[in-house]
């Protein structure tokens, strides 16, 4: 299902109505609410299975971001803070389409692979397992200890953590049962040679390799340890002389192991000989490191506010990004190997665009009093657009991140005309307003029509396509601010109209559960799809 799935969600959570697990449909209905404030069937849900008012909780990130993790489409991004706040927004838009509020002050969240479960590790013991879909939990784990690391197995079956228990537990999630404990320890012959006793470590850090056959430990004994999966023996130990390892991370394909030591420095070890390849100095301390999807660059963030990037093969220093103001506590690689996302100290998102030489092209933070509802990014990438549920609009510097202006304007979408000079905002009244982006002012209001969804402009700027709640679609001519055509043909409500890249073509889809393809020339309907049920296609 797609995040931004609505009517899915609403599905999902009368279903939990239905067979009487109320727990489960308030936390569906509840979810609902976050993409959709205003959705009647959420509201009148709640009441029924006991919830009288719906409350919106606090999303924003008020500590450190302690983890970000990418969607498998590079779609969507999970930013979690140490306040408890774990948030999944739409990259495309900015929106937040995932909302959850923990009681417990977080240490570890780590999306599964296949980004049907959000783990949430407390910073005392516990670990708790989440749907992402609907937020119900799936469930609750114990660690004999403080939790300093967390990490799903690549079949999605198992997660594993390690801390001041001194071993790493495996967890089988379905079943909430610990099925092995992997000790981190060593005979101790110097108090007495003849009886040895075994003395524990504390475990740093986890990494599961790519297939799944082994588990690498770091523990403050400095000793590398791997396991294999299918007899939970430790088949090598490696020790490195420069003390405790902070973080490890197994490249994709399965080569390499990326291990973090106190003061900067990053070693890279084959994956299953655990054999030194590679060592990086780094410029500051590093906090977090992410591999690229093809293996060959690490991205490492220092204390420093920089991000390096390293050839592994060649041990040559890449790419530099930052300084950022606020250090950048975690990091992690969009799986399309385009944009690399930091959080930061401050309770910052960062979305890098490495393809575009490395320019931030995301960046959400306080600001806003409530959820942010939309954000557009100029063509130019001066400038950022945003609207929110503290019914205000807000214009940031695309290059340092500052505000430059606010308007007190309740908006539910954005759309920027292709030269960045007009910008059109949809508020509930059905009314579309385009604003000069130089001067600020309305510079025209066009409510002919009860407008819904997604205003889109044609790549040349010179027309805007309006869906109506009556299903008709109204393609203005801008410059002469009148309507050339009404294009008829859906029944119920448009929900989203987008045009092809030549602007020969316009897409348009509806609530009566079709889509609809336009040929511009003529102003033809060429064909039509029907759907099971609506999501969000375009």
């Amino acid at each position: 299902m797609w995040l931004e799935d609505l009517e899915g969600l609403l599905e999902v959570a009368e279903k939990y109505e239905g067979m009487g697990q109320l727990k489960d449909a308030t936390t569906a209905y509840d979810q609902a609410l976050v993409l959709n404030p205003g959705d009647e069937r959420a509201r009148k849900g709640l009441k029924r299975t006991g919830k009288i008012e719906y409350v919106r909780r606090d999303v924003k990130h008020k500590r450190g971001i302690i983890a970000v993790d990418w969607s498998l489409d590079s779609m969507y991004l999970l930013s979690a803070s140490g306040d408890g706040v774990v948030n999944i927004w739409a990259i495309n838009s900015g929106k937040i389409v995932r909302h959850y509020k923990t009681v417990d002050e977080l240490g570890h969240v780590a999306w599964s692979p296949d980004r049907k479960y959000v783990a949430m590790g407390a910073t005392e013991d516990n670990i708790l397992v989440l749907d992402t879909y609907t937020g119900r939990e799936v469930a609750r784990m114990k660690y004999d200890g403080l939790i300093k690391d967390m990490v799903w197995s690549p079949d999605n079956k198992y997660l594993a953590a390690g801390g001041l228990a001194d071993a790493v537990y495996v967890w089988d999630v379905e079943r909430s049962g610990r099925i092995i404990e992997l000790p981190c320890e060593l005979l101790d012959y110097e108090s007495e040679p003849s009886l040895p006793t075994i003395v524990s470590y504390l475990v740093y850090s986890v990494a599961w390799s790519p297939k799944g056959e082994y588990i690498v430990s770091g523990s403050e004994d400095g000793f590398l340890r791997l396991w294999d999966t299918g007899t939970w023996k430790v088949i090598r130990m490696v020790e490195d002389k420069d003390g405790c390892i902070d973080l490890l991370a197994w490249s994709p394909d399965g080569r390499y192991i990326a291990g973090v030591w106190t003061g900067g420095l990053v070693k890279i070890w084959t994956g299953k000989r655990l054999l030194l390849r590679q060592v990086f100095r780094c410029g500051d301390r590093v906090h977090d490191i992410s591999w690229h999807p093809d293996s060959r660059l690490l991205a490492c963030s220092l204390s420093n506010g920089v991000i390096e990037v390293w050839d592994v093969r060649t041990g040559e220093k890449v790419m530099v990004l930052g300084p950022e103001k606020d250090h950048i506590l975690s990091l992690s690689w969009s799986p399309d190997g385009a944009s690399l996302a930091g959080g930061d100290s401050g309770g910052m998102v960062h979305v890098w665009d490495l393809e575009g030489g490395g320019k931030v092209v995301f960046r959400i933070e306080g600001g806003h009093e409530s959820y942010v509802r939309e954000s557009l990014l100029s063509s130019r990438g001066d400038r950022i657009v945003t609207v929110s549920g503290d019914k205000t609009l807000r214009v940031w510097d695309g290059k340092d991140g500052r505000e430059l202006m606010v308007v007190n304007h309740s908006a539910t979408a954005l759309s920027l005309s292709p030269d960045n000079k007009l910008l059109v905002s949809m508020v509930g009244d059905g009314v579309a307003r385009v604003w000069d982006m130089d001067e600020w002012d309305i510079v025209a209001v066009l409510g002919d029509k009860e407008y819904s969804g997604w205003p889109s402009w044609s790549p040349d700027g010179r027309y805007l396509a309006l869906g109506s709640l009556s299903g008709a679609i109204d393609i203005w001519d801008v410059r002469k601010l009148e309507i050339v055509k009404t294009l008829r043909g859906h029944e119920d409500m448009i929900r989203k109209v987008v045009w092809s890249p030549s602007g020969q073509y316009l897409v348009s889809i509806s609530y009566d559960k079709t889509v609809r393809i336009w040929c511009i020339e003529g102003w033809k309907e060429l064909f039509k799809v029907t759907l099971l049920y609506i999501s969000t296609l375009i």
